[in-house]
């Protein structure tokens, strides 16, 4: 991801992690060295001692990566609010939260990562929602608003 130039942001820094709309996605079409090509892997800490965090340590010690833990953010699914994405975002919230996080109604990207996976495996689960391309959509707002809104998680402790 490379940072866009932008003059009103350059007098003061953002927030670290709630940048959502300055960036380029880059997409590479090509082989990827791990081992040479990634200088470090940063997760978010609600994977961190789950199946996936385990998945993502045992990737980072067979290439030789470091594996660090950025700040991450959590909220109650209660307080999403449609004004920043849309209307869809404090159903969706529940949804999320009702039948995917570990703690009863607290949203993180664990979370949406479970639902999008969920969405994946069994897109015949969603079709009350829509399209898949919109849940797709709405699942990556979703986050946005959790980036955007969040209270950071605490990172003491973490490997």
């Amino acid at each position: 991801m490379q940072r866009l130039p932008n003059a009103e942001k350059e007098a003061a820094p953002p927030i670290l992690g709630r940048a959502l709309d300055d960036y380029v996605e880059a997409q590479i079409h090509g082989p990827i060295d791990l081992s040479t090509d990634v200088e470090a892997l940063v997760a978010d800490p609600s994977f961190h001692h789950t199946e996936t965090g385990l998945q993502l340590q045992r990737l980072c010690q067979r290439h030789s990566i470091p594996l660090l833990w950025h700040p991450g953010f959590h909220m109650s699914a209660t307080a999403v609010t449609d004004d920043f994405r849309g209307p869809a975002m404090p159903p969706l919230a529940q949804r999320v939260t009702q039948q995917f996080a570990t703690s009863p109604g607290r949203l993180d990207a664990a979370a949406i990562g479970r639902a999008a996976a969920d969405l994946h495996r069994y897109p015949d689960r969603w079709q009350d929602w829509g399209t898949q391309v919109l849940t797709w959509q709405h699942l990556k707002q979703l986050w946005h608003v959790l980036v955007k809104y969040g209270d950071p998680f605490s990172t003491f402790g973490l490997d």
